[in-house]
């Protein structure tokens, strides 16, 4: 419905026994996600689901009930359905979608087995409570069952943090102890309640702008990963900074090489690392200055110099987000003073040492073009 209550569009899941709609949740892209439980087969839009337990071969009297997810575009048009059954029963209690458009969901699962969007799972009692992350595609990021698997475990409620973290509340009873992973919650009498935080395991995902750089070349680093807190800690090796602690770095390597950059990941409860490679290549400059710049002029006058080099530029726009850097051949940083005119630039490099030097000119981010330099005596 719009925000007046006007009727925007339907659905229906059509199916032969019970079938339950538990959740309703949309992501920041107002895509809808339905959740519920059925028993036997379930068509939902184009699809028919078939309970694990039983399937087609079911009866009103034997039926097994399974769990379902189905999402709508913001349109109503249909885009998939996953399941989550076994041979028993299945109950889903409750659907969250996180602030990454990950999809959140929670319930009870009766064993020995459990089968997630396709993906088999074997658990070792009768009865287990069950937390599960999808991607917006419906494949299966992450799950956790609670490990002492209680014989009267169940969530009722879940929720998730900005950060990724999941919150679950429910009850158990039965066994005097419900554990997750190594924390023990103990019962007092009869149907007691619980509180739980869950934390997505550490699986980052690591990225690179490019992996094949010409020397002085900007290289930003990215990593996603949900969940807080968050330590990082990276090593660029052969890169200037040469290590950082935040999350998405920006890294210049001036001298050719192929280094290797390291990044640890913490969460307070596991460590991570994941490697890249970066190769840094004078035959990499020419493929660069094809592939962001074409058709770009630059001259340097004196070449070599003494006091001051005159830089010209024609045929690029030196406004957007546009720097310049001075590295010498061990690949250090020289800061000099820099006089801009329009496309002019001049250099002085009067208390400059005598040497070769890499002039760099970065516009968002990458070196679109490096001109080499000649300091001499003055």
């Amino acid at each position: 419905m719009d925000t007046a209550g006007n009727l925007l569009w339907s659905a229906a899941g059509i199916g032969a026994y019970e079938d339950l709609a538990n959740a309703v949740n949309t992501d920041s892209d107002e895509n809808v996600y339905i959740a519920g439980t059925f028993a036997n087969d379930l068509k939902i839009g184009s699809t028919t689901i078939n309970s694990l337990g039983w399937g087609a071969n079911s009866t009103a009297a034997n039926a097994g009930i399974d769990a379902f997810i189905a999402k709508y575009d913001k349109n109503g048009v249909f885009q998939w359905a996953k399941t989550i059954g076994n041979a028993s029963d299945i109950s889903l209690d409750d659907m969250e979608i996180t602030s990454s458009n990950k999809i959140l969901v929670a319930g009870f699962v009766r064993g020995p087995d459990l089968n997630i969007a396709g993906t088999s799972i074997t658990i070792d009692t009768a009865i287990a409570s069950y937390f599960t992350v999808l991607d917006k595609s419906g494949n299966l990021l992450w799950y956790k069952l609670d490990s002492k698997r209680n014989k009267g475990a169940t969530p009722r409620g879940i929720c998730a943090d900005k950060y990724g973290n999941c919150y679950a509340g429910g009850e158990f009873t039965g066994d005097p102890t419900l554990n997750f992973d190594s924390i023990t919650v103990s019962a007092y009498a009869g149907i007691d309640g619980y509180i739980a935080k869950l934390m997505p395991p550490l699986s980052p995902l690591v990225s690179s702008d490019y992996t094949i750089i010409c020397p002085g070349q900007n290289v930003n680093f990215s990593v996603i990963q949900d969940g807080y807190p968050l330590s990082y800690q990276w090593d660029f090796t052969g890169g200037t900074p040469a290590s950082s602690s935040i999350p998405n770095p920006v890294v210049n390597y001036p001298v050719a090489g192929t280094y290797t950059v390291t990044l640890t990941m913490a969460n307070g409860h596991e460590t991570t690392t994941t490697t890249l490679t970066i190769q840094v290549s004078p035959s990499a400059c020419a493929t660069s200055l094809a592939e962001y710049v074409n058709n770009i002029k630059i001259t340097i006058a004196p070449n070599p110099v003494a006091t001051t080099a005159v830089i010209h530029i024609s045929d690029i726009d030196l406004t957007k987000n546009t720097s310049f850097q001075l590295y010498n051949y061990l690949g250090q940083e020289i800061g000099v003073p820099i006089l801009i005119t329009n496309n002019t630039f001049a250099l002085d490099v009067e208390s400059v040492p005598p040497g070769g030097y890499f002039f760099n000119i970065i516009q968002n981010n990458a070196v679109i073009k490096t001109e080499k330099l000649i300091v001499i005596n003055h």
